[in-house]
């Protein structure tokens, strides 16, 4: 028999999503034969799939314990260049060419594991004490595009921040070096955007896709090049790319949209916390600006 303690990051959830969790290999359907069949109780009783866990329940699995994650975490060396910091989130600038997160070509290195590794540094992640938690990002960049990324130091803030960018009460702002000069000095460009999974290309499809919204402004042209800032509203694979391309001047140095060149010239710059409803734990951010300093000009 295994004893479980549910800590505060796992409180919250349901029995099954947790389950599921720290049994990453297992079935659902077992998960659910295992509830059935009384070889995983809560607080000593049947529990049903959807009950809400609290900090303290626990958890009795009788069930083959092979099956229940082992949680292995190697802190990688890492560099992170910290724009704002507090006991609930962290914002950090990340450069061009290193990923968000792991994939089929980057396995470790990568700015998660960076965030991961400094909390675990200054002691304020510990792996042995969490079954379903672990540090995350709450919003992502392609790999060559730079600038600020927010992480979620629990998981009550990674809930919250991950509700409030769905319900656009985080706005985000980047700024980007342009070929040619935007027909208007501002302007909106709204499409649907589909993106082909064999090629990794973004389109813009008249129907079936995904809404894009992106509002530019520029702030600085030369005849050839334009400093421009950009807001999206919504967040699609490289929507900021594949609308400045069907404004006719794409982002400088864009490989896969633009002429390529020596380094891709757009950031993510600025967010600002423009909640419109209660945050519970993170409402004192409300209003709130973090900004990166930009290093784009022409």
């Amino acid at each position: 028999m295994e004893i479980i303690i549910i800590n505060a990051n796992d409180a919250g959830q349901r029995l099954d999503s947790f389950l599921k969790k720290i049994m990453p290999c297992t079935s659902a359907g077992l998960i659910y034969k295992y509830i059935r069949t009384n070889k995983i109780k809560l607080n000593s009783k049947k529990p049903k799939p959807d009950t809400r866990l609290c900090e303290g329940d626990e958890i009795k699995y009788f069930g083959d314990s092979s099956l229940l994650q082992n949680k292995k975490f190697e802190p990688v060396k890492y560099s992170l260049d910290v724009v704002y910091e507090d006991e609930n989130i962290l914002a950090v600038n990340k450069p061009a060419g290193l990923p968000c997160q792991s994939d089929a070509r980057h396995q470790r290195d990568t700015l998660a594991d960076y965030v991961k590794s400094y909390l675990f540094e200054k002691g304020e992640y510990d792996p042995n004490g969490e079954m379903s938690f672990s540090p995350a990002l709450c919003n992502r960049l392609d790999f060559n595009t730079a600038g600020m990324c927010i992480a979620a130091k629990n998981a009550e803030s990674l809930r919250i921040l991950n509700a409030k960018i769905k319900s656009r009460e985080v706005r985000r702002f980047y700024m980007c070096v342009t070929e040619g000069v935007p027909p208007e000095k501002s302007g909106i460009v709204k499409t649907q955007l589909q993106k082909d999974g064999g090629t990794n290309v973004s389109h813009i499809v008249t129907n079936g896709g995904k809404s894009a919204e992106t509002h530019y402004m520029v702030l600085k042209e030369n005849g050839k090049n334009a400093l421009v800032e950009l807001e999206i509203i919504s967040g699609r694979s490289h929507q900021i790319r594949v609308h400045m391309a069907h404004l006719g001047c794409p982002v400088s140095g864009d490989p896969k949209y633009g002429f390529g060149g020596k380094g891709q010239k757009l950031i993510s710059h600025k967010a600002i916390f423009a909640f419109k409803t209660d945050a519970g734990r993170l409402n004192y951010l409300k209003d709130k600006e973090i900004k990166t300093e930009s290093r784009l000009s022409i």
